[in-house]
């Protein structure tokens, strides 16, 4: 084989490297290995097509597990490695990697990074480790997040470190992963990763993440249970992201039909739900200024921000997210009312100035922030639509104070009238700019009181007049 390319021309577009066609056949692999092959390439189509035998094979050789620009351009084929930062991280995201694949590479990162872990003990001295990036090398903990500034000290001392040891570009842990399972998250744990809350580049925890990536199974809910066993932090520090567990839940949620919940998942989500919500009780309203809020953006209108949904799933999405929360009656009513102040919000087409929705879908997790000038523009155009809104709120309180029978009554009640009123196909439709046609406070009131079942007839002196102003 001498003076051939033993990783072949991968530079190419759709060129396996040589070693992918040797998957099964031991002799012609060890052969291209002890040539100088570069398994890491390999690695990804071993992964993708299931062949755990070649990837134990080929990790045995110590391949590297973390990609670089080089990686990266041989093998264009395989371009969603761009957005990983590791073997795993790729194999955590990859449909078709098994459980016994994924396990393997974890044991694996584990030994490379004891390796590192137990050289720079050995390399810097006890002054040396007070420093902040080495602090995490005592006590039998795995270097994590700081691995990559190690390594750096490591060279400036005039060490070689092999690539077989390099920690990925990204400061982050092995926790900061969309993608990361409740089994691998307990494998690194009990390997020696044990820094569960440590902040990446960006100011996010991976408890954070987990928040972010939670859906309908009860998978996603139980890693976020694991995270807080292990002492994560349910309050989070990012100004752009929901401040802690609970906010960042309901937001996640807000495209998910939790209607859709498994009944064997129920017990368990409604089981952390009620913990998360005691760990973050005393800040459960974000700090937003918008009109579509009270005192600020609760779980339940963060839950809703969705366009383009209809009341019906809406409505829906309420009565189940009460379940599974198990609100109290007077809870129910709270969240009731926030929830139909957001729906009249949007239906009046006012804009949200909140940093949590803006008219387009949001990517996971994404918060767009409207600067402070578009702010004050936006509030200043819907000044006088936000008496609009406070005049419905008003008639909200007042109805149900006289209402006898339960909330589920007055609420099926109260949106059978406004749905004549404020047509739900019309959400969003009104121009804040024009003086389109505002019902008066009397039309309102009896249009409610037509649909309303065991309403007690009154007249309305309390609302002020002139809160109502031009729209009468």
């Amino acid at each position: 084989m001498e003076g051939c390319n033993v990783n072949g021309n991968t530079d190419e577009e759709h060129i396996y490297p040589p070693l992918a066609f040797t998957f099964g056949w031991t002799v012609g692999m060890t052969t291209l290995l002890d040539a100088g092959a570069d398994p890491f390439c390999a690695l990804i189509l071993a992964l993708y097509y299931k062949d755990d035998f070649a990837l134990s094979s080929l990790l045995e050789y110590d391949c590297a597990l973390f990609s670089s620009q080089q990686h990266i351009s041989k093998i264009r084929p395989y371009n969603r490695l761009h957005s990983y930062n590791s073997i795993l991280s790729f194999a955590l995201g990859l449909h078709e990697a098994t459980a016994k694949a994924k396990t393997l590479i974890t044991g694996r990162l584990v030994g490379h990074r004891r390796r590192l872990t137990d050289w720079a003990a050995a390399m810097f001295s006890s002054v040396e480790r007070q420093n902040a990036c080495m602090e995490t090398i005592s006590d039998g903990r795995l270097l994590d997040r700081f691995a990559k500034p190690v390594v750096l000290a490591l060279c400036r001392k005039g060490s070689v470190v092999p690539n077989v040891l390099w920690p990925g570009e990204r400061q982050r842990s092995v926790y900061h992963d969309p993608n990361m399972t409740l089994l691998i998250a307990e494998q690194l744990y009990s390997g020696g990763f044990r820094s569960v809350d440590d902040l990446d580049e960006d100011g996010v925890t991976p408890l954070q993440i987990a928040c972010t990536n939670v859906d309908v199974h009860k998978e996603r809910w139980e890693l976020i249970s694991w995270y807080l066993d292990k002492g994560a932090m349910p309050h989070f520090r990012n100004p752009n992201r929901p401040k802690n567990c609970f906010l960042a839940i309901s937001f996640s949620l807000r495209n998910q039909m939790i209607t859709d919940i498994e009944e064997s998942a129920e017990s368990v989500i409604r089981r952390i739900l009620r913990r998360i919500y005691d760990l973050c009780r005393s800040a459960i309203v974000d700090s937003c200024l918008c009109y579509c809020s009270t005192y600020g953006c609760t779980p339940v209108q963060l839950l809703h921000k969705r366009y383009g949904w209809d009341w019906e799933r809406r409505s829906a999405k309420f009565e189940k997210w009460a379940y599974l929360n198990d609100f109290t009656p007077m809870q129910k009513e709270s969240c009731g009312e926030e929830l139909c102040r957001l729906e009249i919000f949007e239906r009046l087409g006012m804009a949200h100035t909140c940093c949590y929705a803006k008219p387009k879908p949001l990517a996971r997790g994404e918060c767009l922030v409207p600067s402070d000038e578009e702010c004050h523009e936006l509030r200043e155009e819907d000044s006088n639509f936000s008496h609009t809104l406070e005049l419905y709120m008003s008639i909200y309180r007042r109805l149900r104070r006289e209402h006898v029978g339960p909330f589920s009554n007055f609420w099926c009640d109260w949106w059978a009238a406004i749905n004549d009123i404020l047509p739900k196909e019309d959400r969003g439709s009104h121009s804040t700019s024009s003086n389109d046609y505002v019902p008066s406070i009397g039309e309102i009131r009896l249009s409610v009181q037509s649909k309303l079942r065991n309403y007690k007839v009154e007249d309305c002196e309390d609302v002020p007049l002139d809160s109502i102003g031009i729209f009468l």
